[in-house]
């Protein structure tokens, strides 16, 4: 390949000399037939491959999967179509029906994939001044002597990397609620607003109410939160 891209400058730049296509054969030593190609085109860039979809036995069938997998969104898990359940209908429905079964199954999975993917959403995550984030982790500690596993509550502010921690040995609202009180009064201030990552200890969903457990609910009405 290097050798032919010398070959192609080499002609063109006597091409550029006003010298006709024998002149250069001679001189280089080539075919004229291939000086005459080179010396006719202008572009040498590598030629993109042209992928060529062929038609598929089950495309007459698609839409009828589609159909069948959209309608599974309201059906339980264990009741939703399976790349068999799919294979063994069409071949019920359809006498004419010759794909094979792993056909079926590769367009079934690729296709629930696809679905899941839509559903999955992003969204760009940014602070402002003021805002904070809670969250609980856990650690081992010496205390007394002794190894014990310990929680911890941090609050962060991210547009900024501020952070406070208060240990605890669990992680009930009445410590979600201390912690927060125990660091706004250290740093002489409230968030403007405050994201709990996991508020079990805020709360807890209860069917489709959300349950606030009393101490932390004389909590928030003390005004600590905005």
């Amino acid at each position: 390949m290097m050798k032919s891209m010398e070959q192609i400058h080499r002609v063109k730049e006597l091409q550029m000399q006003q010298q006709g296509p024998y002149q250069i054969a001679k001189e280089l030593k080539m075919d004229v037939k291939t000086v005459r190609k080179y010396m006719a085109k202008e572009d040498f860039s590598p030629q993109v491959p042209v992928v060529v979809t062929r038609p598929s036995k089950l495309d007459p069938y698609k839409t009828t999967i589609d159909a069948w997998l959209k309608e599974d969104q309201q059906n339980r898990y264990k009741q939703r179509h399976t790349g068999k359940r799919v294979y063994d209908r069409l071949v019920q429905k359809h006498p004419e029906f010759d794909c094979s079964y792993p056909t079926v199954n590769r367009y079934v999975t690729a296709s629930k994939q696809e679905r899941k993917m839509s559903k999955t959403g992003f969204l760009e995550l940014q602070w402002h001044p003021g805002e904070a984030q809670a969250d609980f982790g856990e650690c081992d500690v010496i205390l007394n002597g002794q190894r014990r596993t310990c929680r911890f509550l941090v609050l962060s502010f991210p547009q900024s990397n501020a952070a406070f921690v208060q240990c605890f040995l669990g992680e009930t609202a009445e410590c979600l609620s201390q912690g927060l009180m125990d660091i706004f009064q250290h740093i002489q201030g409230i968030p403007r607003r405050l994201v709990l990552d996991n508020a079990t200890g805020a709360g807890r969903r209860v069917g489709d109410d959300a349950v606030i457990p009393a101490f932390s609910s004389s909590f928030w009405i003390r005004g600590y939160l905005l």
